[in-house]
């Protein structure tokens, strides 16, 4: 339909009346305080929705681990009890537990009455206010599914007292309880919510056409873009797909009670720069005057989502900006296509760390780098360093954007020679300014020997072989038949660089399991035609207005190159590490798409279409 109707020939009036009716059209803007209103509303209905969310909620006043177990409800009281943090989260090894938790909710005078219970490893029996919860579910053993119940015949408004005997056979223990997203509460609040944010698209949609004109096609894959990533965070819970979650969280938790920047030595990723932690920090200490631990986690959760969505907007804003050789329009919406659907950032965008934030600023950062290189202006360029400082100061990530700066400020021809040397030095008068008291507290205060604080603390398991070979090699036939990555298996060739990089582009480190193999393969296949299809655009490309694009890519594929070589580790050739290569990728196929016969544009087109539905297919199998 998208290569009959919007690219070789007009659309009909079939085809406009569906999408006009969906979309802004462009010969009727809408006011700009009309949409600002809008936006508004949006946003105070969706806070608005949160906030009674969690105060609907029963809050757990307290909990006691009674170590005795128990087969049946206890009738008398129990010895020995432990008050524990609730939510329960404990890790006992080889060791099994056994007994009995007990919970002291108050329940308001609205509230759910179906509920979730996440449980790792069993619930034996379930005791509320001293009547025996009946269900046929019960004992539940689970842990990768939640234990759905309707409690209303046993909850009321005031204080209850809810006991649950308990199994965990080792490893990691868990128990949660929440409101079921089945409850009528729930499903209330959700669609308003999903109304509100898609209000909150369509203003962002019509705000795109009026800034760079983009037409239909271009708000069509926004839009798409926000549903993945909503659908992802929606059903993905923060622990799933992560790297590294809790030490990340217990990064946030210190600085919400501490206040205080945690030594290296104080958690797994305490090495890390501060700024998305304290940004982090601030949201779960909001989120936790209303909520309890495990929802103030999601919505930090969802602070990723927002930066992930941000960063799709600002990528079509700044290719947008790029040069294209003719069907402007189009290429433009083939690249926002490939932006929206790529897995990395959509999987990027619910995961409880620093790597959304980085590479929004980073991308940020070269936005505004680009508008310097085009005109020339002294603020532009500051303005740049300013926000690579802040990048850096997310993640260490962002040092791969310095020999962008020194190239182009090198190469600049807007700029004479005096000025380019007084450039360089105010740019490090503000990175001494802005970055050095980090530094100092990292280097004299805390003891911290080099820039990624784990390097020295990776397993030996997950050293690969750093031969040459390795560095040259991408077999499209090997990535088709292991399209999931294992960072601790040679037989997925994870000592292959690019091959790696391919498959975490599409699905990080993690293996999605057999079912889903075929769709993987389907997306992994249309990925390769896609970088097929862009090599005419990369070799015929280059002119002085897109020397930051391919500086751009070369430094990012550098840096992988480079850190893997100097650190041999499979995980350090993840793509989530350079996103915002995705902004060149998109560029230069969509460039290739456009610039050459119509054959080459039905094939880009054929591609990105198959790109958009297997990515699509791939989230809602999740």
């Amino acid at each position: 339909i998208l290569s009959r109707c919007a690219i070789f020939r007009p659309a009909t009036a079939e085809f406009r009346i569906i999408v006009t009716s969906i979309l802004p059209r462009p010969s009727a803007r809408t006011s700009t305080k009309f949409q600002i209103y809008a936006a508004l509303a949006a946003l105070v209905l969706i806070v608005g929705t949160s906030l009674i969310s969690a105060i609907i909620q029963p809050k757990v006043l307290s909990a006691l681990l009674y170590s005795n177990p128990q087969i049946v409800p206890p009738t008398e009281t129990l010895s020995t009890p432990q008050q524990i943090k609730y939510p329960y989260a404990y890790d006992s090894g080889a060791t099994p537990i056994e007994g009995s938790i007990e919970l002291e909710l108050q329940v308001p005078q609205l509230h759910p009455t179906l509920y979730s219970v996440f449980v790792d490893d069993c619930i034996n029996w379930i005791e509320i206010n001293g009547a025996q919860v009946l269900s046929p579910s019960i004992p539940y053993c689970d842990y990768l599914k939640p234990l759905e119940m309707d409690l209303s015949g046993y909850l009321r408004s005031g204080s209850n007292i809810m006991r649950l005997g308990y199994r965990n056979h080792g490893g990691p223990a868990r128990l949660y309880i929440h409101s079921s997203d089945k409850d009528r509460y729930a499903l209330y609040i959700n669609v308003v919510r999903f109304v509100a944010i898609g209000v909150l698209c369509l203003v962002l949609a019509s705000k795109l056409r009026d800034q760079v004109g983009a037409g239909r096609l271009v708000q069509a894959a926004f839009i798409c873009g926000v549903i993945l990533r909503l659908t992802y965070l929606y059903e993905t819970p923060y622990r799933v797909r992560g790297y590294d979650v809790d030490g990340h969280i217990q990064y946030i938790r210190q600085l919400a009670t501490s206040l205080r920047i945690p030594l290296t030595n104080e958690g797994w990723e305490a090495y890390q720069p501060p700024l998305y932690y304290f940004i982090a920090s601030l949201v779960y200490r909001l989120a936790i005057k209303i909520s309890d631990s495990e929802e103030a986690l999601y919505a930090v959760q969802a602070l990723s989502t927002t930066i992930s969505i941000a960063m799709l907007y600002l990528s079509i804003l700044v290719i947008a900006q790029l040069p294209f050789p003719k069907r402007r329009s189009v290429g433009l919406a083939i690249s926002s296509f490939f932006l929206a659907a790529l897995p990395a950032p959509i999987m990027a965008g619910a995961r409880i760390n620093n790597d959304p934030l980085v590479q929004f600023l980073m991308l940020a950062t070269f936005a505004v780098l680009y508008k310097w290189w085009a005109v020339g202006s002294w603020q532009q360029w500051y303005s740049a360093v300013g926000l690579l400082c802040l990048a850096i100061l997310t993640k260490s990530t962002a040092l791969t954007l310095v020999p962008l700066f020194a190239i182009c400020l090198f190469c600049s021809k807007h700029t004479p020679i005096r000025t380019k040397s007084l450039l360089a030095i105010g740019g490090m008068m503000i990175a001494a300014m802005m970055i050095g008291w980090y530094v100092f507290y990292r280097l004299l205060i805390d003891n911290q020997n080099h820039l990624i604080g784990s390097i020295g603390s990776l397993n030996a398991k997950l050293k690969v072989d750093s031969s040459l070979w390795n560095f040259l090699i991408l077999n499209p036939a090997k990535v088709l038949e292991h399209p999931f990555n294992n960072p601790w298996l040679d037989s997925t060739r994870r000592a292959y660089v690019w091959e790696y990089l391919v498959r975490s582009a599409l699905f990080g480190e993690f293996n999605l399991g057999e079912p889903l193999k075929f769709s993987a393969q389907l997306l992994v296949g249309s990925m390769l035609a896609i970088l097929v299809l862009a090599i005419p655009g990369l070799l015929a490309g280059l002119s002085y207005a897109t020397t930051p694009v391919y500086l751009l890519l070369i430094s990012q594929l550098s840096a992988i190159a480079a850190i893997r070589w100097i650190s041999p580790f499979a995980c350090h050739q993840d793509f989530r590490f350079i996103l915002i290569a995705s902004l060149p990728v998109a560029y230069l196929f969509a460039r290739s798409a456009v610039g050459y016969s119509k054959t080459w544009l039905a094939l880009s087109t054929s591609a990105i279409i198959m790109f958009v539905v297997f990515a699509f297919n791939l989230v809602f199998m999740l």
